[in-house]
């Protein structure tokens, strides 16, 4: 798509009216503007801060009354991005996983666990199911990763920690959770980490899969507030930020109406918004680093690629 060189000043002073106008816009104005309480506590982007959260969402017993429905949901989306080990070597535990026959007797969560000269895991989950009218034991091993790069080799520390203590009644589950976007996952041929055991999945798929069907529960207002003040903090986009040299995505996730509303807001308006593109990225009082990244991303949309 190429910018309209003929796009005049009264056109471009009649779409910023137009722009301002538009209900989306009023509606994405009034989302994006609104901190959310995380970020008010500056930790929407710290790792222990989502695993903490979601360690919560998943414990059945906690305050969200939400009972299993958490952690089941977890299932279905590591049964779809799933390996070709859990369906072969396991495949009881995935079919099970694919009709739901089965049931949870007991499990336990726990956020930050703490392994003696190994690590600090961000989520271990144990559950003691009932599969065919057999219990069977399953630990998820979560590694939550919000930067974009593994540190300190820590997938294969657990991965051998854990096939070191190995047992034949349990069944591990290594799961790598990341903000990718669900297009680049699918197109993954294997996880991004060092160890390639581990089956990941990302921030969307916890969204479209757990959160908001979680909100369509019959679940206290509360509950349904702390879910949508999360949501919020997934969807807000954090610009330059780094933890450590290691550049943040910048999105982690996106609610269903927010993508509705903003793939409205540039049908309507992109001709406004590839100008502004254009006029920053050759505005020479502009940082250099600032300007090529916006020349590549109008490169990108003026290629063939789904913008």
């Amino acid at each position: 798509m190429k910018v309209d060189n003929n796009y005049t000043l009264d056109q471009i002073r009649d779409d910023v009216i137009k722009f301002k106008n538009d209900p989306d816009f009023q509606k994405l104005e009034n989302f994006y503007y609104s901190k959310s309480f995380s970020e008010i506590l500056g930790v929407s982007r710290r790792e222990i801060s989502h695993s903490g959260f979601l360690a919560w969402l998943l414990n059945h017993s906690e305050s969200h009354k939400l009972g299993e429905f958490p952690i089941k949901k977890l299932l279905d989306i590591i049964l779809k991005f799933s390996n070709d080990k859990l369906k072969t070597q396991h495949s009881d535990l995935y079919n099970s996983f694919v009709t739901e026959d089965y049931e949870i007797e007991k499990a336990i969560v726990k956020p930050e666990f703490v392994i003696s000269n190994v690590g600090r895991l961000d989520i271990y989950v144990e559950l003691k199911m009932l599969i065919s009218g057999k219990e069977q034991n399953v630990k998820l091993i979560i590694e939550n990763k919000v930067e974009s790069k593994e540190n300190n080799d820590q997938t294969n520390s657990y991965f051998n920690h854990f096939n070191t203590l190995r047992v034949d009644d349990v069944i591990l589950i290594f799961v790598y959770l990341t903000p990718i976007s669900t297009l680049d996952l699918i197109e993954l041929t294997e996880a991004e980490c060092n160890c390639k055991e581990f089956i990941q999945i990302n921030y969307q798929s916890i969204v479209d899969y757990l959160i908001e069907p979680a909100l369509n529960q019959n679940i206290s207002n509360r509950t349904k507030n702390i879910l949508t003040e999360y949501l919020q903090s997934l969807s807000q986009p954090s610009i330059d930020y780094e933890i450590e040299g290691h550049k943040q995505e910048l999105i982690m996730a996106l609610g269903n109406e927010e993508r509705k509303l903003l793939s409205s807001f540039w049908e309507k308006n992109q001709k406004l918004i590839l100008a502004s593109l254009y006029a920053i990225s050759s505005d020479p009082e502009q940082e250099k680093d600032t300007r090529d990244s916006i020349r590549e991303a109008l490169d990108n949309l003026s290629s063939d690629k789904d913008r």
